[in-house]
């Protein structure tokens, strides 16, 4: 079990960095998106309960607090954002 959980914390620190970063508009919505916004959604749908769970044992909210935040702002703006994969989009790139 150790090995999940050392996966999982490999995972989770940056995305919880990121939705902090992106609340103090250190970075914008648009590069998160670009580099991680469908995975931070799937994460945090995946892992929801367990933070819930995390939250009421404690009796903290604070955990996994913003990456939650993140997952949700990234859904609001998926329903107004129209992006292709790199490989579709840029496919004609040359240097």
């Amino acid at each position: 079990c150790g090995s999940k959980m050392d996966s999982f914390l490999v995972i989770f620190r940056p995305f919880e960095s990121l939705g902090y970063l992106v609340y103090r508009r250190d970075i914008t919505k648009e590069l998160v998106v670009n580099f991680f916004g469908g995975v931070i959604v799937l994460f945090w749908k995946k892992y929801a309960n367990y933070f819930i769970e995390l939250r009421t044992i404690s009796k903290r909210e604070n955990y996994g607090e913003w990456v939650q935040w993140l997952s949700d702002q990234l859904e609001k703006r998926g329903s107004t954002l129209q992006t292709k994969p790199a490989h579709i989009e840029y496919k004609d790139w040359t240097e």
